[in-house]
């Protein structure tokens, strides 16, 4: 009877060790796959959010920092509506910029 008792344990052991390494696998691959996402498809995640979550602050090259919210990508750049969110889309000043023009973003 203890014997009994000693294998279950044993067994369910191993098997929560193997639900955690897939589970560490899952976690890995999907760290590697983020990684691999440029500027460009990450810029077009935060638009694809909306709201105010779609504005972004970005640093150019130059040293300046806008605040832009992106409305369209082309394969090398983005363009949007300067300013925060919630102002006047009408109103806003419009830009394109070069994604490679984009040192960082805030």
């Amino acid at each position: 009877m203890r014997w009994d008792r000693l294998f279950d344990d044993l067994e369910s052991q191993l098997d929560h060790e193997q639900q955690e390494e897939e589970r560490a696998l899952a976690l890995e691959s999907e760290r590697l796959r983020i990684g691999r996402l440029g500027l460009r498809d990450r810029l077009s995640a935060v638009a694809a959010a909306g709201g105010d979550a779609g504005a972004v602050r970005i640093e150019l090259v130059g040293g300046s920092i806008v605040q832009v919210r992106p409305a369209a990508f082309g394969r090398d750049w983005m363009s949007g509506h300067l300013g925060a969110p919630g102002s006047d889309a009408t109103r806003a000043a419009q830009c394109v910029v070069p994604i490679g023009a984009i040192a960082a973003v805030l």
